[in-house]
């Protein structure tokens, strides 16, 4: 377990993405700042939950084409276009 974390690591810091924790977050990712963010109650054996949440926000990091600032306007577009992309990011 500790490989994986060592090379999931090395992807975010080559990308410069950081990650921020904070009580009772719904894990997510800001494509401008380039930051995810997770909760901080992860219990013990919540490891394998937490890399995938992290390889998840990490995949629209690095997939997402297109600026959320598009959906200003119209904010409930962003959710429907979020839950489509999760497709193929999943």
């Amino acid at each position: 377990m500790s490989r994986t974390l060592e090379i999931l690591s090395s992807h975010l810091a080559r990308d410069n993405i950081t990650m921020q924790f904070r009580a009772n977050a719904i894990p997510h990712c800001n494509l401008q700042d380039k930051t995810i963010t997770l909760p901080t109650d992860i219990g013990d054996n919540a490891i394998s939950p937490f890399i995938g949440w992290v390889l998840h926000e990490f995949g629209h990091l690095r997939w997402t084409l297109i600026s959320f600032n598009v959906f200003k306007k119209e904010p409930w577009f962003k959710n429907i276009f979020n839950a489509l992309e999760n497709f193929p990011i999943q």
